[in-house]
Parts: structure tokens; C-alpha cells; sequence
């Protein structure tokens, strides 16, 4: 948790301010273990991570900061026996293993299929078009609902890292999202957003919800909420929204486009049909959030009150910094041989392939890569051509095993 964030949190049931109760650890400028107060409730920091829960854990996790025992209050905030002991054994012994290995022991296998082939979702790589959005809207970036941070990590290519805050409320997920993908981000709050966001008024310039607006309850609350901690010159983007009049295997309590706009009326709204996205961003290199198109599907919501980013924009950015650690996308099973690595599209269960229909859409089923395309610099336009349809990915250092490509 940076210190400088603190002027601005608020907490979300007075509302008075949160001020620094305790300081166990800290490293730089990073509240890494302490307490903070406000006038009605005292808030544990474990593992830089704020709860503003005000349960029965949060309490326990109190008493043991009072008594200096942060590796006791990290154990008892993380989900799950398993996790918990696997986690704790690795700080015990110093270990640094993967991602994919860490989450295989989370107790639902399909949310562990989800969290590794995050990369290869149609509605993740939909969301990514919208960085030049984000870019452009500067200053801080609210990522609510952030689950362990796929798209922090990304975000963190184009803007600074400290700009970035991260909300969701399972710890764990946090946990992940500060060991794995963001390490470096403003802020981590273990908070339920379907209740009062804890932020000072007009804070971000952006806010993101992605793949979550469908499973809140309280959407009036949350779209008024959201609108409240973002700046007269900022935008709010939900990619991937469950439209009611559409099938989904995992629907949550969606709502039809009209209800959802209603629910931002006076301000300028865009919606964008997912699948224009994904086919703009893979053979344009484009996002257009110019004009909104009246089709049934899933689809991203863009509300801002400035109608300065309601445009084409080119999404080339996406690809020019060097990759950090450049893998085959998971999606991908891989065989190699002496020339180059054959790859076959697999997924990982029937849920996942249920879920995510386009991804036999827009992904080859087979194809072969040849080793001198991968190591010719002469040849990088292939291997570029190769990240701009997420068959090679950019992934955190400590995501997977798997040998880079580069």
C-alpha cells in the first residue's frame, strides 16, 4: 500500500478518512503490514494488502498485528487448506513457484482453468484494445473487481504501475494478484464492490470493471459509485457485459442493453459488441468506441462525460514495448521437433469451451513455427505477427515453467 494513497481512501462506512494507526513493515514508500483507523473501525494492512472486510477474520487479523505476528494474520486471511499451506511453506522455505503450479491448488477446478488460460479468453483480449483508451485518460486507474490481476499487468505496460489500484474481495486473489501479475501497483483493498467504493470523490480518471458488472447485485449503487470516484475528465469501461437476451453458461443477473443505459443516463455512453472488437482488434489494429452498434451479444460499456474518447483509436501500442517473457499462449498444447514447434488449439475442460465459443473462432486450430522465424531478427515481423493474434503471449516472469520464446 503506497503511503501517498492514503490521503485519498476513505472508509466505506463512516466515510471519515483513514489515518495510520500502526506500522509493522514497511519497504520504501510501501506499507507492507500495519493498522489504519478511521473514527469507527481500525483496518489491517497484511501483506500490503487493506481489508476493509470489518468481519470476524479482519478482527482476528487485528490482534494478531497488535502482536507483531504478520505471517500468522497472512495465513489466516488466505482461502483455502491447501492454499494456505502451500503458500506458507513457500515463504517458509524461501521457494518461488509458478502461477499455473500455485493456483492448481485452489478448490474449484474450474476457476483454476479460468485464471491460467485468462490470456487466451476472447473477452480478456477484447478488454487489452482498450489501453490507448486508458493511456489517454492518464492519472490514476481504478481496477475493480480485479481478480488476481491479469489486466493490472498489462495495464502496467502503458501507464505506471503506481498508478494503478486494485479492488476485489477475496484476499487471496489479492495475494496473487500483488505475488504474480502486479507488484508493483498504488493499492490492493479487500473490499465487496457492490457496496460504497472507499475513495474520495473524482479521484481516478479511469475506472474498469471486467467480466464482473453481470454478478453485482446492487448495479445502481455500483454504476453510481463508480461514477463517484471518477474525475469530470475521465471514462468508466466494462468490457465483456452479459446481455440478457443472449444465452451465457455462466450469466450471473445481466440486464438488457436499454436497462443498462438507463442506469447512466445525462452522460455519454458507447456500446460496442464484443465481437466487432475482437475482429477490429485482430485484423485492424483498431478499438472504435466511436458509435454504438445495436446488436445482440456481449459487449463493453464506455461512459464518460467528455465525448473526447468516443473514436477510433490504432491499438499498435499494444505491441511495441519489448516483452517481459514471450511463451506459446497456453491455449496451444506443444510438440516440438528439430525445425520448430507444432502447435494444436486444446482446451482445458467443456465449461471453458462453452464459455469462450470464439476462440475456435478467431484462433487456428494448427499450425507449425519455425525456429529460424522465432530467432531471425530479419524475421521479426512473423514473430510479431504471432503476438498480434495472442498465439505468443507476454506473461508475468513467475506465470509458468515454460521455456520463453524469447
Amino acid at each position: 500500500m503506497e503511503k501517498a494513497l492514503l490521503e485519498y481512501l476513505i472508509c466505506p462506512f463512516c466515510a471519515g478518512s483513514l489515518q495510520v494507526d500502526k506500522v509493522i513493515n514497511v519497504k520504501n514508500t510501501r506499507i507492507i503490514d500495519g493498522i489504519l483507523s478511521c473514527p469507527c473501525h481500525r483496518y489491517p494492512i497484511v501483506s500490503g494488502i487493506l481489508c476493509l472486510q470489518g468481519d470476524e477474520t479482519s478482527e482476528k487479523a487485528l490482534n494478531l498485528l497488535d502482536m507483531k505476528k504478520t505471517s500468522a494474520a497472512l495465513y489466516l486471511m488466505l482461502e483455502g487448506r491447501m492454499m494456505k499451506k502451500i503458500i506458507n511453506l513457500t515463504k517458509k522455505l524461501h521457494l518461488a513457484p509458478s502461477f499455473w503450479k500455485i493456483i492448481g491448488f485452489w478448490n474449484w477446478r474450474y476457476w483454476t482453468a479460468y485464471l491460467r488460460y485468462r490470456f487466451s479468453a476472447p473477452n480478456f483480449i477484447c478488454s487489452l484494445s482498450l489501453m490507448p483508451v486508458i493511456k489517454e485518460a492518464e492519472g490514476y486507474m481504478l481496477d475493480v473487481c480485479a481478480g488476481v490481476g491479469h489486466f493490472a499487468f498489462m495495464a502496467a505496460k502503458h501507464i505506471p504501475a503506481t498508478k494503478i489500484v486494485c479492488v476485489e474481495r477475496r484476499f487471496t486473489n489479492l495475494y496473487l494478484a500483488r505475488e504474480f501479475f502486479a507488484p508493483h501497483a498504488a493499492g490492493y483493498i479487500d473490499w465487496d464492490a457492490s457496496q460504497m467504493l472507499p475513495f474520495v470523490d473524482g479521484f481516478f480518471n479511469s475506472v474498469v470493471c471486467l467480466d464482473s458488472f453481470h454478478y453485482i447485485e446492487t448495479k445502481y449503487l455500483f454504476s453510481k459509485e463508480m461514477m463517484r470516484v471518477l474525475n469530470d475528465d475521465g471514462i468508466l469501461l466494462i468490457p465483456h457485459i452479459h446481455n440478457s437476451s443472449l444465452s451465457n453458461v455462466l450469466p450471473g443477473t445481466p440486464l438488457s442493453p436499454s436497462h443498462y443505459q438507463n442506469l447512466f443516463s445525462n452522460l455519454e455512453i458507447r456500446m460496442i459488441p464484443e465481437e466487432k472488437m475482437l475482429k477490429d482488434l485482430l485484423s485492424e489494429d483498431a478499438v472504435d468506441l466511436s458509435l454504438t452498434k445495436d446488436e445482440a451479444g456481449d459487449f463493453t460499456l464506455a461512459v464518460s462525460r467528455n465525448t473526447k474518447y468516443f473514436k477510433r483509436y490504432s491499438t499498435s501500442m499494444l505491441f511495441e514495448s519489448s516483452p517481459i517473457n514471450l511463451i506459446v499462449n497456453p491455449i496451444y498444447k506443444v510438440k516440438k521437433c528439430r525445425s520448430g514447434i507444432h502447435l494444436k488449439l486444446k482446451f482445458p475442460c467443456r465449461l471453458y469451451r462453452a464459455e469462450f465459443p470464439l476462440i475456435e473462432r478467431y484462433f487456428e486450430k494448427k499450425l507449425f513455427i519455425n525456429n529460424d522465424d522465432l530467432k531471425n531478427e530479419e524475421k521479426g515481423e512473423k514473430k510479431m505477427m504471432w503476438q498480434k493474434r495472442f498465439i505468443l503471449i507476454d506473461v508475468p516472469l513467475r506465470f509458468m515453467n515454460r521455456q520463453a520464446v524469447s
